[in-house]
């Protein structure tokens, strides 16, 4: 909050992402410090179930209607908290465990605008992401093997500069950026990892 409150003062655009994560902290938690900390902030990354379980501006549970939900939930947060100028999220919808579909959504200006559905993910081997649990798992498991190739689509990782440090000195963790793994081979442990080209202009 002494950040958040500095920045304010700077006349600094505040963002701010809800990426609640239920093994860190209980929902009334999250809750009492994200109401505080909306109070500073300009940009939000603000999905359904945040909107949902942790605002509780979503109440009929039902997700007949996700778009128009998602829209009328938005408008209520602005209203509770009018500093807020912009609030975007993404919505995932799993085909299967191969295939993924993403949708963009983003409300600014009184104005709700929607991307068309992307498979952005298709062929998916394995997910992790590129924040703390990807380099905590890419470290535990240099405990049981002589070496980890840790592989990114992008040249950034969204974790702490001490933990990528401490996974960049480890000898036994190799990076292979701007690539993606898209495919195995179960008999013979083959693995296909070709450069990722996937960044496209969601919005329209």
């Amino acid at each position: 909050m002494n950040l958040i409150q500095a920045m304010q003062k700077k006349k600094k655009t505040i963002s701010f992402d809800f990426n609640y994560r239920a093994n860190l902290w209980t929902i009334q938690e999250a809750q009492q410090a994200i109401l505080t900390i909306l109070l500073y902030v300009d940009y939000a990354f603000c999905g359904y179930k945040d909107l949902q379980f942790i605002l509780n501006l979503i109440v009929n549970n039902s997700s007949e209607d996700y778009q128009l939900e998602l829209q009328t939930g938005w408008q209520n947060l602005m209203a509770e908290f009018p500093k807020l100028k912009l609030l975007a999220c993404t919505k995932r919808e799993i085909i299967s465990p191969q295939d993924n579909i993403l949708t963009g959504f983003l409300y600014a200006n009184n104005q709700f605008y929607q991307t068309t559905r992307f498979i952005v993910l298709h062929n998916i081997i394995d997910q992790i992401g590129g924040g703390y649990a990807a380099l905590e798992e890419a470290l535990y498991l240099t405990k049981f093997v002589n070496k980890v190739y840790l592989v990114h689509r992008r040249q950034e990782f969204r974790a702490d500069d001490n933990l990528l440090a401490k996974a960049k000195k480890n000898p036994k963790i190799e990076f292979i950026l701007d690539s993606v793994v898209t495919k195995i081979n179960d008999q013979t442990k083959f693995i296909c990892i070709e450069p990722w080209n996937g960044h496209q202009d969601l919005w329209r």
